[in-house]
């Protein structure tokens, strides 16, 4: 910011000297607004360590947002687990209800269905843990996996 914009934001005469102290506190303020500089300046620059204090409570205002931001999406992170857990038990409990379907009436469909939600090796694993009967594809695909 040069000094005349500064002068031209605050309403304020001041000297090459004064500027260049009061250049060195903005540069300080790293990425502050020009307006929001020259109006915490304003309304701080009187008191004993005004802009000091001002800047402070600025901060602290910044520090209560990230804070606020920070907690905002610590609870969207809890939210988003548990709906990708329960979005995992739902494929789990469908691609069981698949399996079952598909021995029961012999559907490759259905079998295809499962395979599809779980992959070849858990259906292999889930429907023998269920003691069910292999068919010819079954022991295909058991073979192909072991080969892997």
């Amino acid at each position: 910011m040069l000094q005349k914009e500064f002068e031209i934001r605050t309403g304020l005469q001041v000297t090459p000297a004064e500027y260049a102290t009061i250049e060195r506190m903005y540069m300080a303020c790293d990425n502050m607004d020009k307006d929001e500089f020259c109006k915490l300046w304003l309304e701080n620059n009187k008191k004993p360590n005004g802009l000091v204090n001002g800047m402070r409570e600025h901060i602290n205002e910044l520090d209560k947002n990230i804070k606020s931001y920070e907690n905002a999406l610590d609870r969207a992170e809890k939210r988003f687990q548990e709906e990708k857990a329960a979005h995992q038990k739902f494929v789990s409990d469908m691609a069981d209800w698949l399996l079952v379907q598909s021995y029961e009436t012999d559907d490759d469909t259905l079998r295809a269905k499962a395979i599809e939600l779980i992959g070849e090796k858990e259906y292999i694993i889930r429907k023998l843990n269920r003691g069910y009967e292999t068919s010819e594809k079954d022991r295909s695909l058991l073979l192909a996996l072991l080969a892997k």
